[in-house]
């Protein structure tokens, strides 16, 4: 994924995170064609997979993604 902004790019440098390589229009919600709202990631994140949510809540469509956890985290009940 190419990063266009200088704050992303000092974001990534420092830190584990990251977009995943999927990319999604979700701006203007009506008729989407910009890819303007990211869900980041690390390297101990599995994406399954992505996708826009087709909900006009706002001006901005919804992005859902099915992740896999890392076997060494386990969520309290």
């Amino acid at each position: 994924v190419t990063v266009h902004c200088e704050e992303w790019a000092t974001l990534f440098s420092k830190t584990d995170l990251g977009l995943p390589e999927e990319q999604h229009l979700t701006f203007p919600s009506g008729h989407p064609a910009r890819n303007i709202d990211h869900i980041l990631t690390n390297s101990s994140i599995d994406v399954q997979g992505m996708k826009v949510v087709n909900v006009s809540l706002s001006d901005h469509l919804p992005i859902a993604m099915e992740i896999k956890l890392p076997h060494d985290i386990h969520l309290a009940r």
